[in-house]
């Protein structure tokens, strides 16, 4: 008995050993990006980042024992992933640029007329349209200390989101940043209590180079295998440098990134094109009319 405690034991060790190694690969892929980012700014930004600041990617700590599932978020959920997942299989009104996902195969329609003998179920007159959204989801908070009266409402809009992305299969990577640059999930970790916890440890704390965030979370995007990207960066509009953070986008959008700002005060209209402003109902955002529209005009491949 000693000894299967023993092997349990070591079992339990090298588990966690694998899983430690695995979070700090990921972090030194995050980290070359963002040390190319930083050696390319002249001084006294690239010293006072490297060195001082000391400006890095790290995963949160994951306090699962202390982590408690946002409550009366299920409706929210069940509303998001029901447009999302009409939008995956191309069902949704006319409004958001679908059709209802069925068209006329008008080859096989009109040989039959020539031959006379008309349709039947055996000709399949009918396609079967698919939407092209198999894409991938980058989120991106800012933690800045400005957000701190926020971001307990942001990470239950996020939980809310997160649930309904993983339970369609869709990939995303959940990413912060303040202190540091947060790894809450990347694209290649599960959507588990772990990364539930990291999200929900999550802390408004330090005054944040956004621009080099942006960027990087925009060079992750950019290489995840999915044909669609769409980049979600939620602040409050408050930046370190309204001009760089702009440029930043400017530099993903040129990627072939679809990036969305969604801002819980200030008007970003400026800085992101394409943006969200709302101060109350953050649960709701993404199952909203505008966003749909955005989502369709972007992944419709045989419309």
């Amino acid at each position: 008995m000693e000894s299967n405690g023993m092997q349990g034991a070591a079992l339990g060790t090298n588990t966690f050993n694998h899983l430690n190694v695995k979070l700090q690969s990921t972090e030194m892929l995050y980290n070359t990006e963002i040390k190319g980012i930083i050696d390319a700014l002249p001084e006294p930004w690239h010293t006072y980042l490297l060195r001082v600041k000391q400006f890095q990617a790290k995963h949160p700590v994951a306090d699962i024992s202390g982590y408690s599932k946002p409550k009366e978020i299920t409706g929210d959920i069940n509303k998001t992933r029901l447009r999302l997942m009409q939008l995956k299989i191309g069902g949704l009104k006319e409004e958001y640029g679908f059709s209802s996902g069925v068209k006329f195969d008008l080859g096989i329609i009109v040989q039959a007329i020539a031959s006379g003998r008309g349709l039947s179920s055996r000709d399949k007159p009918f396609i079967r349209l698919t939407s092209d959204i198999t894409h991938s989801v980058t989120i991106l908070i800012d933690c800045s200390t400005s957000m701190e009266k926020y971001m307990k409402s942001i990470k239950e809009s996020v939980h809310v989101f997160c649930e309904v992305l993983n339970g369609l299969q869709l990939s995303f990577t959940l990413l912060g940043y303040g202190e540091q640059f947060w790894i809450v999930k990347d694209f290649a970790e599960k959507w588990d209590l772990e990364a539930k916890a990291r999200l929900s440890s999550l802390e408004a704390r330090g005054m944040a180079p956004e621009s080099i965030a942006i960027k990087v979370a925009g060079n992750v995007s950019r290489n995840a295998i999915e044909k669609g990207k769409v980049m979600f960066v939620i602040t409050d509009g408050i930046f370190e440098n309204r001009i760089h953070a702009k440029r930043s986008v400017q530099a993903v959008r040129k990627d072939g990134i679809v990036i969305i700002g969604v801002s819980v005060l200030a008007q970003i209209g400026d800085v992101f094109p394409v943006n969200i402003v709302e101060r109350d109902d953050l649960n709701s955002i993404w199952a909203r009319d505008a966003l749909m529209r955005i989502y369709s005009r972007e992944f419709q491949s045989d419309y």
